[in-house]
């Protein structure tokens, strides 16, 4: 029998069980997470860790092992850089700004907090063993468990080591979370990939830039014990490549400067809500100040004119057949339940 390969050294049983997953990963979906599983343990034994308890005790439960379908749901964030533009709200709002293929304008950055640094960490992690079900170029077992024992350390880190390696090493990050929102906008968002590819020219970005990924992986990571720097200016390298798939794509044109929703008094609010909307013709799209001086006119008041903002961000779409059934039926449900009751006659 042929002998299996030393995964941790010391514990055949362990290596024995890591090989017989790798043989497996053709056809296992699975496979890949419950060898992960062993990463913790395999850092501990190449650390020369003196744990005074069984290693098998460090084998994760497959479910708790780094991998794809633990990655953080960052839809809401998302949605509050895409919606409400709250590019300050945290750090993470602002990193993810950074990265994704939008127009950008200047926008300050807030202090690394407690929560982004965990997300962005466990996002650091997925690039760097490329959890991702589409990455082709994954490190090897030994490099794995280094890079998670190194992730695994700032996770458990305290909140000062946390902050300046945020700080620091925010390029990052910021390539990394590139690397979420291009491989993961376009699958589980699909409302958010409509928009962004709807208002600038950047399927490019979405198409061309997972190579860029796996050339970091295959390129920058080799020992699994590069330090943060080199890796953090090889990914600058790498995010500026990126962002040329998009760059040029995302300007702001003249038409959305001028439309561009700010700060509305409450009676610019209310007015929106109860004026009628002014159908736009051919003579609006081309001087949007003749848009603004109609719904001045109707309101009676020059101030009103930022009424024209807002009524542009509405955008009316029929609900699928089977949404529109379900609200149907509760509908219909709520009514005869709110019926009144005839009191039985005497």
């Amino acid at each position: 029998m042929a002998a299996h390969a030393e995964f941790i050294p010391g514990h055949p049983e362990l290596s024995r069980r890591i090989s017989q997953l790798h043989a497996s990963l053709a056809h296992d979906d699975h496979a890949q997470s419950e060898i992960d599983a062993h990463l913790l343990a395999a850092a501990a034994v190449e650390r020369g860790i003196d744990l005074g308890f069984p290693l098998a005790t460090l084998v994760l439960d497959p479910g708790a092992a780094p991998q794809f379908a633990t990655l953080p749901d960052l839809g809401p964030v998302l949605r509050d850089c895409l919606v409400f533009k709250r590019w300050g709200s945290s750090y993470l709002a602002h990193c993810l700004y950074c990265c994704l293929p939008i127009p950008k304008s200047a926008a300050k950055s807030p202090e690394p907090d407690a929560r982004s640094c965990a997300v962005l960490f466990n996002v650091l992690l997925a690039t760097l063993l490329g959890l991702y079900p589409a990455c082709v170029k994954k490190p090897p077992f030994a490099v794995r468990s280094r890079l998670f024992a190194r992730v695994h350390a700032l996770l458990t880190a305290n909140a000062q080591t946390q902050y300046a390696f945020a700080v620091k090493f925010k390029l990052l990050l910021v390539f990394s979370l590139s690397e979420y929102a291009c491989r993961l906008i376009p699958q589980l968002f699909p409302a958010e990939f409509d928009s962004i590819c709807a208002a600038q020219s950047v399927g490019a970005f979405f198409a061309q830039a997972p190579a860029v990924y796996e050339s970091f992986r295959q390129d920058c990571v080799d020992s699994g014990e590069e330090s943060w720097a080199a890796l953090s200016a090889a990914a600058q390298e790498a995010h500026d490549r990126v962002s040329k798939t998009y760059r040029s794509k995302c300007r702001l044109t003249q038409h959305h400067k001028k439309i561009q929703p700010a700060e509305v008094s409450r009676a610019t609010l209310s007015a929106a809500m109860s004026c009628p909307k002014i159908v736009t013709y051919p003579c609006h799209r081309g001087s949007h100040q003749t848009l603004r001086e109609e719904y001045a006119a109707l309101l009676g008041s020059p101030e009103f004119g930022d009424v024209a903002v807002l009524h542009s961000l509405v955008r009316i779409e029929a609900l699928p057949e089977s949404v529109r059934r379900s609200q149907v039926r509760a509908c219909r449900t709520a009514c005869w339940s709110k019926r009144p009751s005839h009191p039985s006659s005497a």
